[in-house]
């Protein structure tokens, strides 16, 4: 699509060269059409460079001024729902013990899995789940390096119709608007509906330059408003930091 748009673009610049070219000669010269086909294209190409500079000019501004936390309470829960379907990117703070569970959506079947460490011999044992799905350990768990897990536990996986945690984490799409893009992460209190905390970010896209702050640097935003709660023992405590 980008290469129809481009040709086409090029092509419209042409007729316009060959258009100047007539009205200032009087009639239409191949070569004074060239030159103004090359001086038109030129000054298309510096300005959507400019435009789109300052795409990220303004994300830039935008993730020094604005983005960041917005944490209006922390609380204590063992676990809680994360608005996502993938495994890989919640188990190790299970491993680490920062939580007892995380429960995620299932791509078929029952809507929910809970995904939580246990006895090797409890019925929800996935003992071969991540080899099954061409995932080993050391990979699963290098975004948060980890021990690994003893022998005799395994990660279990235990589907269901409906959650049972109070607090879901939302992690937001960018939003684009001419270049321009805006993501909001959020912890939400399933209770009341109250959005308890955010994480906003910023993108530009840029021809020349891209300037993005999407992600945050300083700890993901359900660790730092959801923390486990104290009454409970993690399954793991003595891998916990």
């Amino acid at each position: 699509m980008a290469i129809i748009i481009f040709t086409l673009v090029l092509g419209i610049l042409y007729l316009a060269a060959m258009l100047i070219t007539k009205v200032i000669y009087g009639k239409i010269d191949g070569k004074k059409t060239f030159l103004f086909w090359l001086i038109f294209s030129f000054i298309a190409v510096f300005s959507y460079g400019m435009l789109v500079t300052a795409n990220a000019r303004w994300a830039e501004k935008k993730c020094a001024e604005e983005s960041g936390y917005n944490i209006t309470k922390t609380v204590e829960a063992d676990g809680f729902f994360a608005h996502s379907t993938s495994s890989y990117d919640f188990l190790p703070y299970i491993v680490k013990g920062h939580y007892q569970y995380i429960e995620l959506l299932n791509f078929k079947g029952k809507r929910f899995k809970r995904v939580y460490l246990t006895d090797i011999n409890n019925i929800n044992c996935q003992k071969d789940y991540f080899e099954r799905n061409n995932m080993g350990m050391r990979s699963l768990l290098r975004n948060l390096p980890s021990p690994p897990i003893p022998e005799d536990m395994c990660v279990a996986i235990e589907f269901t119709e409906k959650s049972k945690s109070r607090y879901k984490f939302e992690k937001g799409n960018i939003k684009w608007i001419s270049g321009k893009g805006t993501t909001v992460h959020k912890v939400i209190d399933t209770a009341n509906g109250d959005v308890i905390s955010t994480w906003t970010g910023f993108v530009g896209r840029s021809y020349f330059k891209t300037h993005s702050c999407t992600n945050p640097q300083n700890g993901k935003l359900f660790e730092r408003t959801i923390m486990l709660n104290k009454s409970i023992q993690p399954t793991l405590s003595a891998l916990a930091d």
